[in-house]
């Protein structure tokens, strides 16, 4: 029975159920954006989870209606699993260093991080890599074994605020008291700076040919603070 005709419809098939799951995970995440305040990047990883699990499911399905013997699959597999892991051993790390990020949610989609020297948000998280979308739209594709080998700045981990700095020289004939004082108040007046944690403006060093201080300020979102850095300079002068 099992003619050239019949592998086609069941590969077709089973890149129709491919399809067809993330499909359903699509519209799972834009329903559930929609009518709740769900957080995304951790319904995204459970739904990929979901996903992955139906698709093993699928190829289960696959090898039955193509009658494969489990007896001969294992014994297969046996045989060339040592040159395939040899072979594949970046592959398999990666794919693991998925699972593991997926079930730990040490970063998620939408979360800010910092790749390569250069701030972006996650984009996307697959089984192999993960998609990093910088501000100027460029995009870092990161194996996922990256993610546990190395450390990792994430700006959203478990919060969203964040610190931005904006350091201020000033003439040593300035008071440094009024100095203070008035860096404070006026980026105080920001409308993106937090009221609490208040803002700060400590004198940090004697410089060679100035006072040194660091003006520290909160905002309510990483992706902003880049912006409210600027603001604040110009404002400050």
């Amino acid at each position: 029975w099992l003619t050239i005709g019949m592998i086609f419809i069941i590969t077709f098939g089973f890149y129709l159920w491919i399809m067809a799951l993330s499909l359903i995970k699509d519209l799972i995440k834009a329903v559930a954006v929609r009518r709740s305040a769900v957080n995304i990047g951790s319904l995204d990883a459970v739904l990929t989870l979901i996903q992955y699990g139906f698709v093993a499911l699928g190829l289960f399905g696959v090898l039955r209606m193509l009658q494969v013997n489990a007896a001969t699959i294992a014994a297969i597999s046996g045989g060339l699993s040592i040159g395939v892991g040899f072979a594949l051993q970046d592959l398999l790390k990666n794919f693991f260093g998925g699972i593991i990020v997926l079930f730990e949610g040490s970063v998620r989609p939408g979360d800010w991080v910092e790749i390569a020297g250069t701030e972006g948000a996650i984009d996307k998280l697959s089984i192999r890599s993960t998609t990093v979308r910088t501000f100027d739209n460029v995009e870092y594709i990161v194996p996922n074994q990256d993610w546990l080998n190395s450390t990792v700045k994430t700006f959203t981990r478990s919060s969203r605020l964040v610190r931005t700095q904006v350091p201020i020289g000033v003439t040593y004939a300035a008071d440094p008291h009024f100095v203070r004082e008035l860096l404070t108040e006026t980026v105080a007046q920001h409308p993106d700076v937090l009221p609490e944690p208040a803002p700060l403006a400590p004198l940090i060093n004697f410089g060679a040919s100035s006072l040194d201080f660091l003006v520290l300020a909160w905002v309510s979102d990483a992706t902003i603070k880049g912006k409210v850095a600027s603001e604040l300079r110009l404002q400050i002068w």
